[in-house]
């Protein structure tokens, strides 16, 4: 993709961070087919303006104050967190009982084990309650009782 217009071309940066939370100076020199200077400069401004931050190869979208570290992690490594799910519940089978810790890779697993059967899941997660609390084939219990059977 070749784009002129330094405007238009740190505009597709952004948009690209919608996608992803991490950007690298590489990947986007190749992109736009420009130099890694290029790329550089593109994100000095884009700090200065407060949008991005600079990290070594790239930079991270600079995310509101307003959310709380939970939320913002859930964005970070997205892939790596989808995968190790996957990973997980390859281990799983229906019938087992499982904990899961109030993280964000255990919500991507939250996410995907509700394929399984009769699955007992203990949490004290409530980003997990909130997304397992309606599934019938799950026993969800939160730390201090059963919420519901």
């Amino acid at each position: 993709m070749i784009l002129v217009d330094a405007t238009a071309r740190k505009m597709a940066i952004l948009e690209l961070f919608q996608e992803q939370n991490t950007l690298k100076i590489t990947n986007l020199s190749d992109k736009f087919d420009v130099s890694r200077e290029t790329i550089r400069r593109d994100f000095a401004e884009l700090e200065s303006e407060g949008k991005v931050k600079l990290i070594r190869g790239g930079a991270v979208l600079n995310v509101s104050d307003s959310e709380t570290p939970y939320e913002r992690r859930l964005n970070i490594m997205h892939e790596e967190k989808e995968k190790i799910a996957e990973n997980f519940c390859s281990m799983l089978k229906d019938n087992m009982t499982i904990y899961l810790d109030y993280g964000t890779t255990c919500l991507e697993v939250a996410r995907k084990i509700k394929r399984f059967k009769n699955l007992t899941v203990i949490t004290n997660s409530l980003p997990i309650i909130n997304e397992l609390y309606k599934v019938d084939a799950i026993n969800l219990y939160v730390l201090g009782g059963m919420v519901r059977k």
